[in-house]
């Protein structure tokens, strides 16, 4: 039998499965088909912990880094390639709490296969979070002055950032 939709692993194959179809909507959706489904729903959730080692669980996880579906679905998937191979070679009979002492495991290995994979993802998303019209603090740094004099009226300097130089008005 299959051991993929044995009973003791239906529930992870089955969220597997979700999983799949939500990143064939995304493609499908990038590709622009145009499908009528008249649904409304909002669900903005954010997470404000002020610090401690919950903090810095979530961080370490790539959790506000990284968009929750890509941490669940390398998550699922590493969970459920664990408990299929957990389930062939430990637990063939399918006996409930082998399988639930084989979940314990596969779930904290999953944890740790996120952390892995997750880390060339999260270098990535940061890349994107940048603003590239964001101010950098110009108190306290060098400029060249560009007029040739700087009174209470005029004046203009240069200063240099990652980015473009900005021109600022001086007095």
């Amino acid at each position: 039998m299959n051991e993929s939709i044995r009973l003791l692993n239906l529930p992870i194959t089955v969220l597997l499965i979700v999983i799949v179809f939500f990143w064939l909507s995304v493609v499908l959706g990038m590709l622009d088909f145009d499908f009528d489904f008249d649904t409304d729903t909002d669900f903005d959730a954010e997470l404000d912990i002020d610090g401690g080692i919950f903090r810095g669980m979530l961080s370490f996880f790539y959790i506000g880094e990284l968009p929750v579906m890509v941490l669940l679905s390398i998550g699922v998937f590493s969970m459920w390639v664990l408990t299929i191979m957990g389930s062939h070679y430990f637990n063939s009979n399918q006996v409930w709490y082998i399988a639930t002492g084989l979940d314990a495991v596969n779930f904290l290995i999953t944890l740790f296969v996120c952390k892995i994979v997750g880390y060339p993802f999260a270098k990535l998303f940061k890349m994107f979070k940048v603003d590239a019209n964001g101010t950098a603090p110009a108190i306290g740094r060098e400029c060249i002055i560009m007029t040739t004099q700087v009174s209470k009226k005029m004046g203009q300097a240069e200063m240099n950032t990652k980015r473009a130089p900005l021109l600022l008005n001086v007095i």
